[in-house]
């Protein structure tokens, strides 16, 4: 306590302080004084949160989960990955964490699902061993370590319902906040605004489809509907089960899932879609006694009718192409001259190739790209990057083979295991509402996960820690009524 009290006491005069010894050393060694500072800003940035985190580390749950949608707003590249901004909070919220349990103040309790991933990680690292491109296999292993540090840091600060609305309400603004820029974006571009005010990478603006495909903060569009899945699934759930007022207005909330819907369907991502159709079909039959009442259809089908106008008059709004572009796009219209289908049904091949060349243990993690790509800069890089299979499943097989396939089944089994027994232990409650809308999300995302291939996104594994936390919290309050 004694150390959080002198931190608190002289932040202020400790971080100049520091800021200043260090903006002289950076500008000696880098030459550059402009970079030192910013560089040095960061520093202080990290500092000025390890000391908030470690007087209450439940505050980093609501900055994690505000932050889920800006993966590439802000972001730095390092040696061809980005470092993100909640990779900076998930590593600062880890080290506050570390100090409370040294300092006796914390328990770390033990967690099964917690094993299931480290199993994943071993099978990873173990990989890197026969990878024949070691430094991108060490690369993807050191953010996939990353990822397990989020789970347990996540799923360690989660211990009580104040700690699940926490996650909640971060979660819900974060989605208001990239549903809004969604929104500009979209309309900005189609009044010519430039990418670098409506923040649109090139290729997603007007000048492909005729009408702009919302990224919001997110690298594509295509990680923008996987994100959306989260905040939307999750007041869907809250909303049937009448449990959205206690998080939120309900108007409020109905307003946000509109837009949500209209970002969704504006991304065009038609992977997302038909993960969409899949968990739609699967939430009709497991709450069609809930849903399928006229006080649920007829305000389901006015919500959608309001998305549906609503990117239809956004269309109308932009070039004349543009719905006829939307449409095709939809129905894979270029499924036999489109670059973008040829070159994935090429990657299906070239990644069952390789699993059958090692059916164990696949090329390494992260050795797709190194093992099909002979084109390379001067530099030595790739060319366009490291490819990717576009199916996690058939990349895991072809990375990591049956036993790499297997440890993430086996841990997405224990994750969906606990949660039923949990919702399941207590009917009708807020949280249980919660982790279900944040299951079915899960699922959506591996739906989705059959059109694209990136393991290490931050919203999916702290999705993961959010579905873990929320299952503890609610055995051990069976647990608990049961001893009583």
């Amino acid at each position: 306590m004694r150390l959080f009290d002198f931190l608190e006491r002289y932040i202020v005069a400790i971080s100049t302080v520091l800021a200043l010894v260090l903006i002289f050393v950076f500008s000696k060694f880098l030459n550059n004084s402009t970079y030192a500072v910013g560089l040095v800003g960061m520093v202080v940035a990290v500092a000025f949160l390890f000391t908030v985190f470690v007087k209450k580390p439940e505050n980093a749950l609501f900055v994690m989960a505000f932050f889920l949608p800006f993966e590439r707003i802000p972001s730095v590249d390092l040696g061809g990955m980005s470092l993100k901004i909640n990779h900076i909070v998930a590593l600062t919220a880890f080290l506050a964490l570390l100090v409370n349990s040294i300092a006796g103040q914390r328990k770390i309790k033990s967690d099964p699902i917690l094993v299931m991933v480290l199993i994943l990680l071993a099978d990873i690292a173990l990989s890197i061993t026969y990878a024949a491109n070691i430094s991108r296999a060490v690369q993807v292993f050191a953010f996939m370590a990353l990822m397990a540090l989020v789970y347990f840091t996540a799923k360690s600060l989660i211990n009580s319902r104040r700690d699940v609305e926490m996650v909640l309400k971060g979660i819900i603004y974060g989605a208001i906040a990239v549903a809004l820029l969604g929104a500009f974006q979209f309309l900005g571009d189609s009044i010519g605004l430039p990418n670098s005010v409506t923040l649109l990478k090139k290729g997603y603006d007007s000048g492909t489809f005729g009408f702009a495909r919302v990224q919001g903060a997110s690298q594509e569009p295509l990680y923008f509907a996987n994100y959306i899945f989260i905040p939307f699934l999750i007041l869907i759930f809250l909303l049937i089960d009448g449990k959205l007022k206690e998080i939120l207005p309900r108007w409020l909330g109905i307003l946000l899932i509109v837009l949500l819907g209209v970002n969704f369907i504006l991304a065009i991502s038609r992977g997302a879609f038909l993960a969409a159709g899949a968990i739609g079909l699967i939430l009709i039959a497991t709450k069609y006694k809930k849903l399928l009442t006229l006080k649920v259809i007829i305000p389901a089908i006015s919500v959608l009718v309001v998305v549906v106008i609503g990117v239809y008059l956004g269309l109308l709004r932009s070039e004349p192409r543009a719905l006829d572009e939307f449409v095709g796009h939809l129905l894979v219209n270029d499924r036999v001259v489109g670059e973008s289908v040829s070159s994935r049904l090429d990657a299906i091949d070239q990644a069952k190739e390789l699993f059958l060349s090692n059916q164990m243990l696949g090329v390494g993690i992260g050795n797709y790209g190194p093992s099909v790509q002979h084109e390379f800069d001067a530099d030595g890089k790739p060319v366009g990057g490291w490819f990717i299979v576009n199916n996690e499943y058939l990349e895991l097989l072809a990375e990591l083979g049956l036993f790499g396939l297997l440890a993430f089944v086996a841990l997405i089994i224990t994750v969906t295991y606990y949660a039923i027994k949990a919702i399941r232990s207590c009917p009708g409650n807020f949280v249980s509402s919660s982790l279900e809308g944040s299951l079915f999300a899960l699922y959506a995302i591996l739906f989705q996960y059959m059109t694209f291939s990136t393991l290490y996104i931050f919203h999916l594994w702290f999705l993961i820690a959010f579905i873990s936390g929320q299952s503890a919290y609610l055995l051990n309050r069976r647990n608990k009524a049961y001893e009583n």
